[in-house]
């Protein structure tokens, strides 16, 4: 009897066909996804750019705090741009514009206490 070619051949036992529906089941993690890629998280580092601070400081003294909010943007816009040196220097000059203007508030707030406590002696 001739032998044929394809009989001769041990084949491997066939996979149970549970074994196959879990390894393409939906709750597989799509780290092991041959399509992601496995990229390591790195530090995002970021120059303060004092924008709220600037916000709050309009409550003090509007025209100087205007100069803070301004440079502040700027150092946002820096920021996002990944420039940092150019983001730590607007946001320095922002924090210097925005005590400014509490300094002044607070100031003229002192002085109005202490004008109005006067007239009324």
């Amino acid at each position: 009897m001739p032998s044929k070619r394809g009989k001769s051949r041990s084949r491997s036992p066939p996979k149970d066909r549970k074994s196959r529906s879990t390894s393409r089941s939906p709750t597989r993690s799509h780290k092991s996804s041959p399509f992601t890629k496995s990229v390591k998280k790195q530090a995002v580092y970021k120059e303060r750019d004092y924008f709220i601070l600037s916000a709050v400081s309009c409550l003090f003294c509007c025209p100087v705090s205007i100069w803070a909010l301004m440079n502040a943007s700027k150092a946002r816009n820096a920021n996002k741009k990944s420039d940092f040196a150019t983001a730590k220097r607007y946001g320095l000059v922002a924090l210097r514009y925005a005590a400014l203007s509490f300094m002044m508030g607070v100031s003229w707030m002192v002085g109005l206490t202490l004008g109005a406590t006067t007239l009324c002696n």
